[in-house]
């Protein structure tokens, strides 16, 4: 079983320390959410795990370390999700999702028949399956975060890394995305894990196998929200979000929900 290690990150722009000390696992099969107040080191840490900042050789996939590997055997290994994607030239959607096999192509080579349908596939899973010729800059941005999602489930990586993926997205589509992650994380006919930062906590309860709440560069906490207690998990979220209680809906035909309110009085 493969295994996502995380030993001892510390990362600092200039004098400002964000990530002191941040050590975690992430099993194969597992999707592992990372909750927090803005500014915790959230982004930072999925940038320091996607290559994007240094590491100082702390994060490692089994016996790899991820600062050894040049950025197209990165590629190879992982697929990065950030809050914006940074895409500015007029592509099409479909070209964007396509985007995701350019690590297995050479020099010049364009995508074959197989893998235009693969992306057009991908879009109609996330919602978009009108989208293939559309332009990238037209669509909303949420549309354009869907989009991106596409372009991370045509990859076979043994690592997804997402980064707020819901901050645009309404309520709906929000859990539905990230139950794709998830089914593809579950997949055991392609071996991989997940770290995704969220800023809902209600998502993380219902989607994550284990949370991990970052306060001030820390892990100030660690939870599994389908088999801790309940005031376990209440007592560590009131830890960054105020008093809170977490409670268990049952669902028909399904898992309990989990969800999320303030102890105050109205």
């Amino acid at each position: 079983m493969r295994h996502l290690y995380v030993d001892n990150l510390y990362f600092a722009y200039g004098e400002n320390s964000v990530l002191n000390g941040v050590s975690f696992t992430v099993e194969q099969g597992k999707l592992v959410g990372i909750l927090g107040e803005n500014g915790c080191g959230k982004t930072t840490l999925l940038k320091c795990l996607a290559g994007i900042l240094p590491d100082n050789n702390a994060c490692a996939m089994d016996d790899i370390t991820l600062s050894s590997l040049r950025p197209k055997e990165r590629a190879t290994l992982m697929a990065y999700v950030p809050q914006v994607s940074g895409i500015s030239l007029d592509m099409t959607a479909g070209e964007v999702v396509l985007m995701g096999f350019y690590s297995s192509l050479s020099f010049l080579q364009s995508p074959d028949r197989r893998q235009i349908g693969a992306a057009k596939k991908a879009l109609a899973t996330v919602g978009l399956p009108d989208a293939f010729d559309k332009s990238y800059l037209e669509l909303s941005r949420g549309q354009q975060q869907v989009c991106i999602l596409a372009r991370t489930l045509v990859q076979d990586v043994m690592i997804y890394l997402l980064d707020e993926p819901e901050s645009a997205m309404d309520f709906q589509h929000r859990f539905r995305l990230l139950s794709l992650v998830k089914a593809r994380i579950r997949d055991m006919n392609v071996p991989s894990c997940g770290v995704v930062s969220l800023h809902d906590p209600l998502l993380a309860l219902n989607l994550c196998d284990e949370l991990l709440l970052l306060q001030d560069g820390r892990i100030l906490g660690k939870c599994a929200p389908k088999q801790d207690d309940l005031e376990n998990i209440s007592a560590l979220l009131s830890r960054i979000y105020g008093k809170v209680r977490v409670l268990s809906c049952p669902r028909e035909g399904g898992e309990d929900y989990l969800t999320l309110v303030p102890e105050v009085d109205f």
